[in-house]
């Protein structure tokens, strides 16, 4: 019993006569003090694990927390940093996009108001043709019946005189229309003259006789 003093001090809840009695083997006491010591750096592993577990857990007030939040909140700031410049510059995008159309817009309206003022004036123009035209036809219409008038005063005091005249106008017309063909095929001025000269003649020659006979 006396042998088992000083493992006694250490293991006092197995001081019993079976433990003493394996401990005076050296072989097992060599093993018994190897698991001992295999025992208390395991506890040792584990408590300094939990320790770190609890070092590195998430939690505001714990040193880790502490740096995550931190780091948190700069990525934060940097984060909203960036999307106000992207923003400004989206917009500052978006105000030029704006400037172009508003001045596409602009141009548009401009050439719009040029058709707008060339169609005026050619609405204008049409009216006016329009106007002399009709300005024409009745002058025409006047122009008939006065000659009609005519032609009926002369064919009761010349019978026969009316188409003498109708049939040298009509001749003259004709001339008139080879003459214009001849010119737009090969013109030439000396006998565009001579033929406004015979023309000039011709209408002089027809006075006089109508004067001999009235």
């Amino acid at each position: 019993m006396t042998s088992c003093k000083p493992h006694s001090m250490s293991i006092q809840a197995w001081d019993t006569p079976l433990v003493c009695r394996h401990l005076l083997e050296p072989a097992s006491n060599l093993v018994y003090s190897r698991m001992c010591s295999a025992i208390k750096d395991a506890q040792l592993r584990v408590r300094q694990s939990n320790d770190d577990l609890i070092a590195w857990k998430f939690d505001p007030e714990s040193p880790s927390g502490k740096r995550l939040m931190s780091r948190m909140r700069h990525l934060l700031n940097e984060n909203e940093a960036l999307g106000r410049a992207n923003q400004a510059e989206r917009i500052t995008v978006l105000e030029r996009e704006a400037e172009a159309q508003t001045n596409c817009i602009k141009e548009f309206s401009k050439t719009h108001e040029g058709i707008e003022s060339v169609l005026e004036e050619a609405y204008t123009d049409l009216e006016g043709l329009q106007t002399s035209l009709l300005q024409l036809h009745q002058q025409i219409n006047q122009a008939e019946s006065v000659v009609e008038a005519l032609q009926a005063e002369l064919e009761i005091r010349e019978p026969g005189r009316v188409a003498e005249l109708m049939k040298a106008v009509w001749e003259k017309l004709d001339d008139s229309k080879v003459e214009q063909q001849e010119k737009e095929l090969d013109p030439n001025p000396f006998e565009a003259t001579e033929a406004k000269a015979v023309c000039k003649e011709e209408p002089a020659d027809d006075v006089l006789q109508t004067s001999n006979s009235s």
